[in-house]
């Protein structure tokens, strides 16, 4: 939702506009990772930080336990369908 909104502002030569919103997903992002990482590590074990399959196994888990967050996560477009 939040990428449809910046190209649109993006089409409609608002770049400034376009680029904040790009740059608050991003930072949305940074932060629903560090949830992520404390709501499933006391559970799953520290992470490696180049572990690929980490983030898989925490929306699985918080899925199961929290299903708001990955629901919520869903809606703004943190995670892809």
């Amino acid at each position: 939702l939040s990428k449809i909104l910046a190209f649109a502002h993006r089409k409609n030569g608002n770049l400034a506009e376009a680029l904040s919103i790009l740059k608050e997903m991003e930072e949305a992002g940074k932060w629903f990772d560090i949830l992520l990482t404390k709501l499933a590590e006391p559970i799953l074990g520290k992470f490696k930080d180049d572990e690929f399959k980490w983030k898989k196994d925490a929306f699985h888990l918080t899925e199961k336990i929290f299903p708001v967050v990955n629901s919520t996560a869903k809606l703004i477009g943190l995670i892809n369908n």
